[in-house]
């Protein structure tokens, strides 16, 4: 296939910058996505879990560039040697959301992983608006004295 460059020109790919403080590392670093989630049909394991984790986050990521795009806001993602957090909502320099997103979190280690890259949110960004998006749960939690509001997307997408 071509370059990244040019499948995002063809509207083929998304990119979205890593948050950061520092400019050059939000200009540099980028986290691309297929832009059409039939496009991942093409991949080993199409249907395999971890393959519907890609798609429902591909979503999650088209809805949030729509809102973002109404509202002025920009996205990113944020990542560091202790984990990652797969979208962080801003409004100039203030930090509106950190959203993670997974398809099932009923493993222990799944949920960790999520719960664990908003809380890297919460202290990279001071935001307290901590959100998990899953396929099928829906509840409200508290970890380490902050609080997670878990839904499904469907309820997400429409209440945005």
């Amino acid at each position: 296939m071509g370059s990244p460059h040019l499948l995002k020109q063809a509207f083929l790919l998304i990119g979205i910058k890593k948050y950061s403080s520092k400019s050059k590392l939000r200009v540099t670093q980028e986290k691309v996505y297929a832009v059409d989630v039939a496009m991942m049909n093409q991949r080993e394991n199409t249907f395999a879990s971890d393959n519907l984790g890609w798609r429902l986050e591909t979503i999650v990521l088209i809805q949030l560039l729509r809102k973002c795009k109404q509202n002025g806001w920009d996205l990113y993602y944020l990542s560091d040697r202790s984990g990652e957090c797969d979208f962080i909502v801003c409004n100039g320099n203030t930090v509106l959301q950190a959203i993670q997103v997974s398809y099932d979190i009923s493993s222990e280690k799944t949920y960790k992983r999520e719960t664990n890259g908003l809380l890297l949110a919460n202290r990279h960004t001071k935001c307290e608006n901590l959100l998990l998006l899953t396929d099928h749960e829906s509840k409200d939690i508290d970890k380490c004295g902050h609080h997670i509001a878990v839904r499904t997307v469907y309820e997400w997408s429409t209440s945005i």
